[in-house]
């Protein structure tokens, strides 16, 4: 009974995933590997590199994927590095507002930066009411750019390699840090030394996401 209900369920399964995930990448890898008479060829590919405009969107997706793991990176790690190392009040509440993201759609980080950063922000009133600017003369400061897409993807991922990092930290031995400790290796250098390669799969687990987020 239990193994019928074994390859029941899997059935379904791979049904499921064959009807609504191969079957489209299929079609997808299909119509860019043929032409209009269904012959194969390379020509599509070829375009990509050989247009200008195609070519500039794919090395900006290479510097996007690379700049917002990189921020990412600087969000995620002193941040997984305390609520591993340190108990603190509302520590679990705090962990629980870090996932966040994860659950709002990205289209609401990119109206909340327009609210906080837009020229008629929060941001902005504040500096106003400082007296560091005058009306009128408020700035936008991300104004849609690179540097906007990277921080607003980067406020989008980084709790999933927050995520990863906090299971990185929490699977290194102890015992490895009391003996660099031992031999003098501490602070920052026991961590380039010790806790960086050791959570490196963890890292290495987040640097495709960026670009499969996008797409």
């Amino acid at each position: 009974m239990i193994r019928k209900s074994y390859y029941f369920f899997l059935t379904i399964a791979l049904i499921f995933f064959g009807a609504f995930f191969l079957f489209p990448v299929w079609q997808i890898l299909k119509g860019g590997l043929t032409d209009g008479s269904g012959k194969f060829t390379f020509f599509y590919i070829w375009e990509v590199f050989r247009n200008p405009l195609y070519r500039d969107g794919l090395l900006n997706s290479f510097l996007i994927a690379g700049c917002t793991t990189i921020l990412s990176l600087f969000l995620a790690m002193p941040l997984a590095w305390l609520s591993d190392r340190y108990e603190f009040f509302g520590k679990k509440l705090w962990s629980g507002m870090l996932l966040m993201p994860m659950i709002l759609a990205p289209f609401v980080g990119a109206l909340g930066m327009q609210c906080i950063f837009g020229r008629y922000g929060a941001f902005n009133e504040f500096l106003v009411h400082l007296g560091i600017i005058q009306h009128g003369g408020e700035p936008d400061w991300f104004a849609g750019g690179f540097a906007a897409v990277v921080v607003l993807e980067a406020l989008h991922l980084f709790p999933i390699l927050y995520l990863n990092l906090t299971a990185a930290i929490a699977n290194v031995d102890p015992a490895l840090h009391e003996a660099a400790s031992d031999y003098g290796c501490t602070g920052f250098r026991r961590f380039c030394r010790i806790t960086l390669p050791l959570i490196r799969p963890g890292l290495f687990a987040f640097g495709h996401l960026p670009n499969l987020e996008r797409r």
